[in-house]
C-alpha cells in the first residue's frame, strides 16, 4: 500500500512523504521504505519506486536542473525502458545501462512549442535541462544493483560502517575532466563549459553536441552510469539511503573528525534504527535535519536553500521455517 502526502508550510516550501508498508522482495526478507521532498528554491526534485516485473523493486531519486520537466519524463519512462531492455532480468547491470542509455535518447526526441517572433515553433524540450539520476535495484535473492550520474547520491551501511558510497561526477575530477577534454569539451571554474556542475546526466543537450560531417555526439555530459552490484544482509543494523545534492551539501554520509567536519547520514540513521524509527520517520527526520543546517548557513535566504530528497531502504531478515 503506498500514498502521497504533499504539505504546504508557512515558511513557502513545500514537503511530499512516500509511505509504504514492508514489500516483501526475497524470501527472508522484508523491505521498508520511505521517502521525504522537501522543495526549496526550485522545486526540481523527484523520488519514485516501482514493483517491477519478476519480483524486483525500483528506488529512484532525481535531482533536476533548468527546470523540473526533464525529471518528471525521466520518472514518466525510465522503468519502462528498464524492463523492456533486453537484459532484463538476467543481467540487471546491463539492462540499467540500457535504461539510462535509451531513457537519454527518448529525451532527445522530445519537443515543446515556444514563441519566436510571433510565431510558435518547435524546439528540443531537453536542451538546457536535465537531471541527475541515482537508482537502486532489488532483486528476489536479495542482490541490489545501483547505478547513477550525476551528485546524488547511495550509501549502504551496517553497523558504525559505510560499506558503500557511490562517488559524484563532478566535472573537477580529474576522470571525468580527462573524459570530457577528449571529446573536445572544456572544464571552466569546476564546471562544464562554465555551466553545468555535474559531468553526467540525463537530458542537457547543448553539453552533448552534434557537429556537421560527424556521426553521433561528443558527450561533455554523458549519461553512460556508474554501475555496482551490492547484496543485502537484512541485519537489525542496515540500511540504505539514495539522496539528492540538497542532503550531502550539508551532511557527509559518515562524520569526519575535524571539528569543522559535517554532520553524519550515517550516525544520524543508526540512532533512529536504535530507537526503533520507521523508514518513513527517518527520512522525515533526516530531510528536516539538512533543511534546518541549510536554514541555520542561509538565515532569512529561502532562495538559498536547494531541494531536499531522502529515500531510506531498511532490509530485514524475516525468521522462516525450515
Amino acid at each position: 500500500m503506498k500514498k502521497s502526502i504533499r504539505i504546504k508550510s508557512l515558511f513557502c516550501f513545500s514537503i511530499m512523504f512516500l509511505v509504504s508498508s514492508s514489500l516483501v522482495a526475497v524470501p527472508g526478507i522484508e523491505l521498508y521504505f520511505g521517502a521525504t521532498v522537501i522543495d526549496g528554491r526550485a522545486g526540481e526534485d523527484r523520488a519514485f519506486t516501482k514493483d517491477l516485473e519478476d519480483g524486483y523493486k525500483l528506488y529512484v531519486v532525481l535531482d533536476g536542473h533548468g527546470g523540473k520537466d526533464c525529471a518528471c519524463k525521466v520518472e514518466e519512462i525510465f522503468h519502462k525502458n528498464l524492463v523492456d531492455s533486453k537484459n532484463f532480468p538476467e543481467n540487471i547491470s546491463l539492462a540499467l545501462r540500457d535504461a539510462f542509455w535509451k531513457t537519454d535518447q527518448d529525451l532527445e526526441g522530445v519537443e515543446k512549442e515556444v514563441e519566436l517572433r510571433g510565431k510558435t515553433v518547435k524546439k528540443p524540450a531537453f536542451n538546457d535541462c536535465g537531471t541527475t539520476a541515482s537508482v537502486a535495484v532489488v532483486a528476489p535473492d536479495g542482490k541490489v544493483t545501483i547505478a547513477h550520474v550525476g551528485d546524488s547520491r547511495v550509501m549502504i551501511s551496517i553497523g558504525d560502517e559505510v560499506i558503500f558510497q557511490t562517488e559524484d561526477h563532478k566535472p573537477s575530477e580529474v576522470k571525468e575532466r580527462q573524459r570530457i577534454q577528449e571529446a573536445d569539451g572544456f572544464v571552466f571554474r569546476g564546471r562544464v563549459s562554465g555551466i553545468l556542475s555535474v559531468s553526467r546526466s540525463l537530458g542537457d543537450f547543448y553539453a552533448k553536441p552534434k557537429f556537421e560531417g560527424e556521426e553521433g555526439r561528443r558527450y561533455w555530459v554523458t549519461p553512460d552510469p556508474d554501475v555496482y552490484p551490492r547484496q543485502f544482509e537484512g541485519s537489525d543494523d542496515e540500511f540504505m539511503v539514495i539522496a539528492s545534492d540538497g542532503l550531502w551539501d550539508m551532511m557527509d554520509c559518515k562524520k569526519g573528525e575535524g571539528e569543522d567536519s559535517k554532520p553524519g547520514v550515517m550516525e544520524f540513521v543508526q540512532e533512529r534504527l536504535a530507537e526503533g524509527k520507521s523508514a518513513q520517520e527517518i527520512s522525515k527526520a533526516l530531510a528536516g535535519e539538512a533543511r534546518r543546517l541549510w536554514e541555520g548557513k542561509h538565515p532569512g535566504r529561502p532562495d538559498r536553500i536547494d531541494d531536499i530528497t531522502v529515500l531510506v531502504v531498511i532490509p530485514k531478515k524475516v525468521e522462516t521455517a525450515e
